[in-house]
């Protein structure tokens, strides 16, 4: 029996969880990675930034985040970069000239029953940027930035 079929379903699957987790953060997506806040882990959604709260509205699960803008302790920015190895292997070598950036947001505030909480979100390239100067205007919060690199990719 060929192991043919088998590998190629392999390839197939792995290909499909690439794409769906890269599908997770683009345009204006955001997805909610894990903390303490009480989200599903992996909810995909969007981000409303108002006069009074940020807001976590998922999109593939009946589930929401609201977080008064008062209640934000600290902001924090990072990324990960890292080559296509997966794809190179898989597909082609042309993939190892290529490179993937995740960007990440961290935001430490305290909840109505004042327990501190944690949550952390994948966002989009997109909207880095600007949701990284709006929530630091909103809050009158300076942003952390957890390396070098990740200030400079902010253009902050």
């Amino acid at each position: 029996m060929s192991r043919y079929p088998l590998r190629l379903a392999l390839l197939f699957a792995s290909l499909l969880s690439a794409v769906t987790v890269a599908v997770a953060v683009r345009g204006n997506a955001v997805a909610f990675l894990g903390g303490t806040a009480p989200l599903p882990a992996h909810a995909c959604g969007t981000f409303h930034l108002g006069s009074t709260a940020l807001t976590f509205k998922g999109k593939n699960c009946l589930c929401g985040l609201r977080i008064p803008l008062s209640a934000i302790r600290s902001i924090r920015y990072g990324e990960k970069s890292g080559r296509r190895v997966g794809l190179a292997i898989g597909i082609s070598p042309a993939f190892l000239l290529s490179h993937k950036r995740r960007h990440f947001l961290t935001l430490f505030y305290v909840d109505q029953a004042g327990r501190s909480e944690g949550a952390l979100f994948e966002v989009s390239k997109g909207q880095v940027h600007s949701l990284l100067k709006a929530l630091s205007a909103a809050t009158h919060l300076a942003v952390k930035f957890e390396t070098k690199e990740a200030e400079i990719h902010a253009h902050f």
